[in-house]
């Protein structure tokens, strides 16, 4: 018997076919399903560390194609959910902002109001005094000249008692007005109280002061005549008008800010 018909023979035949068999189906696994999962496997490593375009749509349609659908259908959640967090946030800053913006505003017009005279819109006594007080340091350190100017009107309680409150606010607020007009950008005018207001001149010397005192009182006499009743200008003694007080810190040699201001009121 030759060796192509023995049992051996048949035996060897069917152990090559079958390792042939299992060749063949390990290298169509490998094709079909280990390597596409391989692909998928270092994509989502890439994945990962961020690049979510790796992630193709050309694998095949079997388990790793599944997988990847999936993985592109989780990763567009991902992403919808990312932007949409983003839309968010962005919306929560703007509010956030805006918010922050008009609290802001609020508190700087509440500071302002703290400082303010209500009537007259002149900075109020205590404002004033941290000016005063602020430069009057600036101007003992840099050796320059500081004004100070205090101010009352003549008559005004005869005003306020006999003609109302009401004629009494118009001329404070005439007062307030013109103090306005008469000083430069950086200077302080302040009502001090009642009828007393107060401004302070940086680098203006004693002369100088002199001249915005008087441009101011000419002012108020020309101007007043417009809010005087009658019934002032039947008394001419009673006439309303200002009186102002001057000093400065390289005229009167003051140790401190309150010896400037109570300078000025002595001249007054």
């Amino acid at each position: 018997m030759s060796f192509a018909h023995s049992p051996i023979f048949y035996l060897l035949l069917a152990v090559n076919t079958l390792l042939l068999a299992i060749l063949i189906l390990w290298m169509m696994a490998r094709r079909h399903y280990l390597l596409p999962l391989r692909q998928l496997l270092r994509q989502i490593r890439e994945v990962r560390y961020g690049d979510r375009a790796q992630i193709e749509h050309k694998l095949r349609p079997e388990i790793a194609g599944h997988l990847a659908h999936e993985f592109r259908q989780l990763f567009a959640a991902l992403d919808q959910a990312q932007n949409d967090l983003e839309s968010a946030c962005r919306a929560t800053e703007s509010i956030v902002l805006e918010r922050t913006r008009n609290l802001y505003g609020m508190v700087r017009q509440l500071e302002k109001t703290a400082q303010t005279d209500d009537l007259t819109r002149l900075v109020n006594r205590a404002s004033f005094n941290n000016h005063l007080q602020v430069l009057f340091e600036q101007s003992k350190e840099n050796g320059a000249d500081l004004a100070c100017l205090m101010i009352d009107i003549d008559h005004f309680k005869f005003v306020n008692d006999s003609l109302g409150h009401f004629v009494g606010d118009d001329v404070l607020t005439f007062v307030g007005q013109l103090l306005q007009a008469c000083i430069r950008p950086g200077d302080i005018a302040a009502r001090y109280g009642g009828d007393e207001f107060a401004l302070l001149l940086p680098l203006c010397s004693i002369s100088q002061a002199q001249q915005v005192a008087q441009r101011i009182r000419s002012l108020f006499s020309h101007e007043i005549n417009k809010l005087t009743p009658a019934v002032l200008l039947e008394q001419p003694g009673l006439a309303l008008g200002l009186s102002v007080g001057l000093a400065s810190l390289n005229q009167n040699r003051p140790r401190t800010a309150q010896e400037l201001l109570e300078f000025a009121d002595q001249d007054l």
